[in-house]
């Protein structure tokens, strides 16, 4: 092990020994039992210096006479090097702003470690450190023990903050957290400790109009606690301006699908143009197309009623751009008006926006009172 308690402090020998560059008084303090272990339920608190030829500098429990492991030492064996540096990273980054925060917090009703516990008023908050290695199972525990000791429980991974954070992609540790997440937030932390990247799911989220999740990276200063949570500084913020032009774009996106009047009119406009100009340079080189789907249209059987023909003044009516409805499809734009060639009747071309841009003879739709001015 590496750490102890020593003057109701706790101590890295590594990094003590690193500043005194003796090891005197830490062997007088072994020697004398001052040095205990940081779980304060160990069966053998007291522990022994260690450093020989072969191994560096460690602690080991004394008077261990049953050989039972003590759970802090457990602990200690998946605190790897990464891990330390991001906790000790960020505890001296809350210890620097003057918050009550600690390091290796036994949780009272169990047998796990706290990385990191932060006190504010009378809530104790959990920082907890996971990376790959870390299995459902010991995460379930420390889970369990967590809230069993009166803790409100944090996490951040350790991934790569450039990569999206969603839950299909990302292992199972932050795939996890992300789900279960009461705000559906992850935090992810560099293996430098000196980025840290925040993913919130849109809760509004459809498949064909917005966006699936927002993510933010920032220094790891940036990092806060906010309302019981960690977070970045400002997230909630950005993540609502986010949010609000993502609704923005749904709403247009809804009001061009769904609004038959804007989209046809545009359409109409567009086409006319493209047909006057054609008309120009081909004489007509599209009525063979206009002449045969009238020549075989059988679509809808129009009922004969005793009406006279249509005069010019009745087909004039017929502008682009105008709307109308129609007994079958609905309301649409009239995209252009022409004549049959070969012929005294005209044809009319109706965008029905979503349903389609239909072709018919106009003497035909009056006749039939098929359609209506809107």
């Amino acid at each position: 092990m590496k750490y102890c308690i020593w003057n109701n402090e706790l101590v890295n020998i590594s990094d003590y020994l690193i500043l005194v560059e003796s090891e005197e008084e830490i062997r007088a303090a072994s020697k004398n039992g001052e040095l205990k272990c940081v779980n304060p339920n160990c069966k053998c608190r007291t522990l022994e210096y260690c450093h020989g030829q072969i191994r560096n500098q460690y602690l080991r429990h004394i008077d261990n006479k049953d050989n039972v492991e003590c759970c802090y030492e457990q602990f200690e064996k998946s605190d790897t090097i990464v891990i330390k540096k991001i906790r000790d990273s960020i505890y001296e980054l809350f210890r620097n702003r003057n918050c009550s925060i600690r390091q290796f917090v036994k949780f009272p009703n169990g047998k796990c470690f706290a990385h990191l516990l932060l006190e504010s008023g009378n809530q104790k908050i959990v920082l907890q450190i996971a990376d790959k290695s870390l299995s459902l199972r010991k995460r379930k525990r420390i889970e369990v023990e967590s809230e069993n000791s009166g803790f409100i429980l944090r996490w951040i991974v350790i991934g790569n903050t450039n990569c999206a954070q969603d839950d299909i992609e990302n292992y199972q540790i932050a795939r996890s957290i992300l789900n279960k997440s009461s705000e559906q937030d992850l935090l992810i932390v560099d293996s430098d400790a000196k980025i840290i990247s925040q993913t919130r799911i849109n809760r509004d989220y459809d498949h064909n109009q917005q966006e699936y999740n927002f993510r933010l990276n920032a220094p790891i200063e940036q990092l806060v606690l906010k309302d019981r949570s960690f977070c970045i500084d400002n997230f909630d913020d950005q993540y609502n301006e986010w949010l609000s032009e993502q609704r923005a774009r749904q709403e247009k996106e809804k009001q061009s699908l769904c609004s038959i009047n804007r989209v046809g009119f545009r359409a109409g406009n567009s086409m006319s143009y493209e047909l006057a100009n054609q008309q120009k340079h081909t004489h007509f080189q599209s009525t063979s197309y206009i002449q045969n789907n009238y020549q075989n249209e059988n679509k809808f059987p129009v009922k004969r009623y005793k009406h006279k023909a249509p005069t010019s003044k009745d087909v004039n009516e017929y502008m682009v751009g105008k709307r109308i409805g129609h007994s079958k499809m609905g309301e649409g734009i009239i995209a252009e008006v022409g004549k049959i060639p070969n012929s005294v009747e005209h044809f009319i071309r109706i965008d029905f926006g979503l349903n389609g841009i239909k072709d018919y003879k106009l003497e035909q739709l009056i006749r039939a009172q098929t359609i209506s001015f809107l």
